[in-house]
């Protein structure tokens, strides 16, 4: 649940739209709702409150509220059984006759073969898929005994003829559905006593022979994704590994005469100041009291994120602490901090300098230790190289599977890189970046932005800049693709602190700059909405796209350039005329 914001203006409340996006309104919501149980309700629910009593953020981190009752069953929220008892029933009743209708057996004769499983979770899953793929509202689909080597087999039987695309759509998507599984489509008629349609077809499942997935230390160890697990592994390599101490050296900047010294140590996780917890500390610190050096490494697996630490660790002071706290007398000429990234990302503190792993993973190249440090480290390496060198997707590739797949170090922002590669457009005048964004409740959401120097104005004076750009967002939590354009301030600002920090009249000329962009789009509105854009206005938000779910990544490329070109012409015309440079 995200709170009100008061920033001394007026209060501003998040409430889901009927989109299932979340919007700033300056009403409060009127109904409650659960976004994990997907369930609407009244504000003084019994239920909710005595969820929110008993257990705390952990339930309120999924609270959203909605602004009438319509927009949460327009969002898929159903009521409350417990507050909105009789809209439940009549609900319960609606979807009882909706399944006795996807679920009619009524054409199966009898025969010797056990009665096919009816709203499994299995069948009731592969529905959900049949629907996506556009199979039919009423494709059945249930769930068949199991034959020598199966352990899942479900029955599709579509309204119509499934065609080869679909049948290859079909067996993409159950492969992602059920992780882990191999999945093979077979036409429905060598069912025997089972009356089925020309266009049935049976899903058989079964255990992969081979495993494509290989573990090392850090998986069996459980440890897989948690960042101090590596910074510890550096710490005690150093410490026991002189070869990998000799190599990872100079990489920190040491002078060859310096890292020869006998007394150079490295310290996890040492205090700034003392009382700090552990988040406020630095991850690595390396020093020699002979040489009179420190070298300060704050570490992230996930790019990016968490180098707020980099500016308190750069203040003089703090180094000052710290190196009292070691014994140490260096002078700040011989002081060095480093940000350690997968992708040499920049800290926002310009004393850190970035330092990718690729040099951790040549120091382990030179570990002279036999035994389990060696071993660790070359794991390790091999994690690193992985993610460096992980392959953008083949043409025919399901998107989505595509993205699921992330062994070892390769994250969420590693494959929606490489699977955006090719979607630059450089030629055509975008500018391009990658980000994420964290919404409360939506979880961590990769984005990318594309958008022109035209479209551009910087902050000037008291004045605050505009950024029109197109955002493919990736929402990790639902798996959803979309694309959007918006027009913002820049840097960006929510609406209340845009308010907040310069008035109202600032407010107006955002929103008149939003409206006469949208006038442009509304007159094109229908072929964009031809092309496949919905137009959305919002505070920030003028069109929207949701890609298919089961999308291949050629066609997901190709759909995206022509929805950026058809809406970019739009734009370019309008920034031509305001001349927004």
């Amino acid at each position: 649940m995200a709170p009100p914001v008061d920033h001394g203006a007026r209060k501003t409340y998040w409430l889901l739209g009927p989109d299932g996006h979340r919007v700033e309104s300056t009403t409060p919501g009127t109904l409650g709702g659960n976004a994990r149980a997907k369930i609407y309700g009244r504000l003084d629910c019994g239920s909710a409150l005595a969820a929110i009593r008993d257990h705390g953020e952990a339930y309120t981190q999924h609270r959203v509220f909605f602004a009438d009752e319509e927009a949460a069953v327009a969002a898929g929220y159903r009521p409350c059984g417990n507050c909105m008892r009789d809209r439940f029933v009549a609900w319960r009743e609606s979807q009882s006759r909706v399944l006795s209708e996807a679920n009619d057996v009524s054409w199966r004769n009898a025969s010797h073969v056990d009665r096919p499983a009816e709203n499994t979770a299995a069948a009731d899953a592969a529905h959900e898929i049949a629907k996506e793929l556009d199979l039919g509202e009423k494709t059945g689909v249930w769930q068949l005994p199991l034959r020598d080597d199966e352990v899942l087999r479900l029955l599709f039987d579509p309204p119509g003829a499934i065609t080869d695309a679909s049948k290859g759509d079909l067996s993409d998507a159950l492969s992602d559905a059920f992780d882990g599984l191999d999945v093979t489509l077979a036409a429905a008629e060598p069912l025997t006593g089972i009356k089925a349609r020309p266009g049935a077809f049976v899903a058989s499942f079964s255990i992969p022979k081979v495993s494509s997935v290989s573990l090392d230390a850090f998986d069996l160890l459980g440890i897989s994704h948690r960042e101090d697990s590596y910074t510890t592994l550096v710490a005690r390599a150093f410490a026991h590994d002189a070869g990998f101490r000799a190599a990872l050296l100079p990489a920190l900047g040491v002078p060859a005469t310096a890292a020869a010294e006998a007394d150079w140590m490295c310290r996890l996780r040492v205090g700034v100041t003392p009382g700090e917890d552990e988040k406020s500390v630095p991850d690595l610190v390396f020093f020699s009291r002979q040489a009179r050096q420190i070298v300060i490494v704050e570490a992230k697996i996930h790019a990016g994120e968490g180098d707020r630490q980099t500016m308190r660790y750069a203040v003089p002071q703090a180094r000052a602490k710290l190196c009292l706290r070691l014994g140490l007398d260096a002078p700040e000429s011989n002081q060095r901090g480093f940000f350690l990234t997968l992708d040499g990302t920049p800290p926002r503190s310009s004393w850190f300098r970035p330092l990718r792993w690729t040099v951790v993973a040549d120091a382990a190249a030179a570990s002279t230790h036999p035994d389990t440090v060696g071993l660790l480290l070359r794991e390790l390496a091999a994690r690193i190289r992985e993610h460096d060198a992980w392959p953008p997707p083949e043409p025919a590739t399901p998107v989505l599977r595509y993205l699921h797949r992330r062994p070892g170090l390769v994250t969420e922002a590693v494959v929606f890189h490489r699977l955006l590669d090719a979607a630059r457009m450089p030629d055509e005048g975008f500018v391009t970046s990658h980000g994420h964004t964290a919404n409360p409740g939506c979880g961590y959401i990769p984005l990318f932005k594309w958008s022109k120097p035209s479209w551009e104005r910087r902050r000037s004076g008291g004045n605050p800049g505009m950024s029109v750009h197109f955002e493919l967002q990736w929402n990790t939590a639902t798996d959803g693709l979309a694309i959007y354009l918006h027009c913002e301030t820049n840097p960006y600002l929510s609406k209340s602190d845009l308010q907040a920090k310069h008035g109202d009249a600032a407010l107006k000329e955002h929103a008149a700059v939003q409206d006469e962009l949208f006038v442009e789009l509304a007159r094109r509105g229908e072929a964009l909405e031809a092309a496949g854009w919905t137009l959305r206005r919002g505070y920030n938000m003028l069109a929207s796209h949701k890609f298919p779910r089961f999308i291949r990544v050629d066609d997901f490329r190709a759909g995206l350039r022509d929805l950026l070109r058809v809406v970019a012409a739009v734009v370019d015309g309008w920034a031509q005329r305001r001349a927004v440079t």
